[in-house]
């Protein structure tokens, strides 16, 4: 069963119940944290930028083709944690 530690689910969420956009949020915001610190994305001045996250999609920013998959892998593992 999908788990965040704290909470398991005992069946799927389908987008548009109640808890979907909570999850979803917990996600989309903690993955936009590890990839911001992973210091992998565009670097803008000081500023690193890994994604950009709109409703329900993101969009990956790499700062070369080489750093793309470790990028992706930071995203499968932090998945994994989440077991989603």
């Amino acid at each position: 069963m999908p788990s965040l530690g704290w909470l398991v689910l005992e069946e799927e969420l389908c987008q548009g119940e109640i808890l979907y956009s909570f999850l979803f949020n917990i996600d989309a915001n903690s993955l936009t944290s590890v990839l911001r610190s992973s210091d992998l994305g565009r670097h803008i001045g000081s500023t690193c930028i890994g994604c950009f996250a709109y409703a329900d999609g993101s969009i990956i920013l790499s700062a070369s083709v080489v750093k793309l998959p470790d990028m992706l892998k930071l995203c499968f593992v932090h998945a994994e944690d989440l077991r989603i």
